[in-house]
């Protein structure tokens, strides 16, 4: 029985790494393909990290006018002065 089982353990370890060789040569294409389509804007990855830093370290609280004000200039920054929407088709 355990021969058996041993059997069946191997050529379930076989067909996993099958799979997972085939799964990483499909990954990457799709992912290349989903960023096409989604069409990501560039921004700056210093102002980014950052804006996470010292939000992280102030734990402030977003809900106030001045955190609003705050989060807009952070905003602006890492979206390069770029307005963050985009046209979209069904408008």
């Amino acid at each position: 029985m355990l021969q058996e089982w041993q059997g069946v353990w191997k050529s379930v370890e076989h067909v996993c790494s099958v799979l997972m060789a085939e799964d990483e040569h499909v990954k990457q294409p799709l992912i290349n393909d989903t960023i096409d389509l989604v069409e990501p804007m560039e921004f700056d990855r210093r102002s980014f990290a950052e804006v996470l830093h010292r939000r992280v370290e102030k734990k402030s609280a977003t809900g106030s006018a001045a955190g609003r004000q705050q989060l807009d200039l952070d905003l602006h920054a890492i979206l390069k002065g770029l307005d963050g929407r985009k046209n979209c088709w069904f408008k």
